[in-house]
């Protein structure tokens, strides 16, 4: 698993891009599973057409069929050969979108009070650990966490945390910001 992401900042927002990077096998394997479920409901389909009795149950089981078995898995394929996630991020809010080349989702954006961020350990080899990142807003009445968003792309713990850390730097320097843009006395006037 090679995962890749990308980073750009504008001065207001971080960019980052997730990239899913598959090996050939996988996309074989389920390619091969995609085309041996369309030779079945092929086959299945020509066969009732002989029927003589004309029975319309087996086609609505074949559409369900085809749906649960065809379609999720041609959604997974389009996701592993051009699967993209896209997060931006700001002192307000979290946008996040994904895109499959063809086709992108709406963005979607959820206001942030203050966020916390943890890193989700979720797959081990002999060389590395791989995982996602978990984005929280703490509430301000309770000061608990309130779950977000968290990234589909599994990518190296390191990298990870190159991203955590850039995540956290846009607070602090926005913070350091707001700090310096009000006035933390008041003027005293003596006559």
């Amino acid at each position: 698993m090679q995962n890749i992401f990308s980073k750009r900042y504008d001065g207001v927002n971080l960019y980052l891009e997730f990239t899913v990077k598959t090996k050939l096998i996988g996309k074989l394997v389920l390619s091969l599973f995609i085309l041996l479920c369309f030779i079945v409901i092929f086959y299945l389909t020509i066969s009732s057409s002989k029927d003589e009795n004309n029975n319309s149950e087996f086609i609505t089981a074949a559409i369900i069929f085809t749906f649960v078995l065809i379609v999720f898995p041609v959604r997974y394929l389009i996701w592993n050969c051009y699967g993209k996630e896209f997060l931006i991020i700001n002192d307000k809010s979290l946008s996040y979108y994904y895109s499959y080349k063809f086709l992108e989702t709406n963005l979607k954006t959820k206001l942030i009070n203050e966020l916390s961020i943890a890193i989700e350990v979720v797959k081990e080899d002999e060389n590395y650990k791989y995982g996602r990142l978990i984005f929280y807003n703490i509430n301000e009445e309770t000061k608990l966490n309130e779950f977000l968003f968290q990234t589909s792309v599994l990518l190296k713990y390191e990298n990870l945390e190159i991203i955590r850390k850039e995540i956290l730097d846009l607070f602090f320097d926005n913070y350091f910001k707001e700090i310096n843009n009000k006035k933390l006395f008041s003027d005293i006037y003596l006559n």
